[in-house]
């Protein structure tokens, strides 16, 4: 077998394996690792679209979240969030608490997360513009025991978090304290709504890898027809 001849038949050979793991990549779900998600799909339509302000000077310095249970531990290493575009923010604090007796805040499980809001995509589900926000918690996120929880999404000032028909767990604080703190009480949004969030076991993966996989792919393919007029010139 001449040397073109083995260079094709291992191209051959890799090829199918490249094109599937390329396509597994690429078409893998986006919600992969989601263990909690407050609606079934992010991208719809909010039924309202500016919702519920988290740390609104005019609203008495309100909080808004939502209220999750989990059946089982696991560690939030990354969110999905809405956010109006009208009160688009550099960043935001998102913070997990146990619940208290009579709709209140009990303690904070573990510390205040920062995070970046430079993931985002901006749809127009309906008339007027939403951020669909992908964030990661640092230091490798923070595990819950199963039981149930209250996460506020806040920044330092006015960032309005759309609302969706849904489960009804949309919360948010409103006593006019500076400090969001355990012992204040919370009340539902009303009307079944929740914010839009999901969390992730899981870290985000850019598309890079799997373009990078479809670009060898095909340059294998370029090869192997290339291997074949070459034979074909020859004979």
């Amino acid at each position: 077998m001449s040397v073109g001849e083995t260079q094709g038949a291992i191209v051959k050979l890799i090829l199918p394996g490249l094109f599937a793991a390329a396509l597994a990549v690429a078409i893998a779900p986006a919600e992969a690792g989601v263990f909690y998600q407050s609606i079934p799909d992010l991208t719809v339509a909010p039924n309202v679209a500016e919702g519920s302000c988290s740390t609104c000077i005019s609203s008495g310095s309100q909080w808004t979240g939502e209220m999750f249970s989990l059946s089982s531990a696991e560690t939030v290493r990354s969110i999905v969030f809405t956010a109006a575009t009208a009160t688009f923010p550099a960043s935001v604090t998102l913070g997990f608490y146990d619940v208290g007796g009579s709709m209140t805040v009990g303690a904070q499980v573990g510390a205040n997360f920062t995070l970046s809001t430079s993931s985002y995509e901006t749809i127009a589900p309906g008339s007027q513009p939403t951020n669909i926000v992908t964030a990661v918690l640092g230091g490798g996120g923070e595990t819950l025991t199963a039981g149930t929880y209250l996460l506020f999404i806040t920044n330092n000032s006015n960032l309005a978090l759309p609302e969706y028909l849904g489960s009804g767990n949309g919360i948010f604080v409103r006593e006019g304290a500076p400090e969001l703190a355990p012992g204040q009480t919370y009340t539902l949004l009303g009307n079944g709504y929740d914010i839009g969030v999901a969390l992730s076991n899981g870290v985000p993966e850019t598309p890079t890898w799997a373009m990078m996989a479809v670009g060898f792919a095909g340059l294998g393919f370029a090869g192997l027809r290339r291997t074949r007029r070459s034979a074909a010139a020859l004979a």
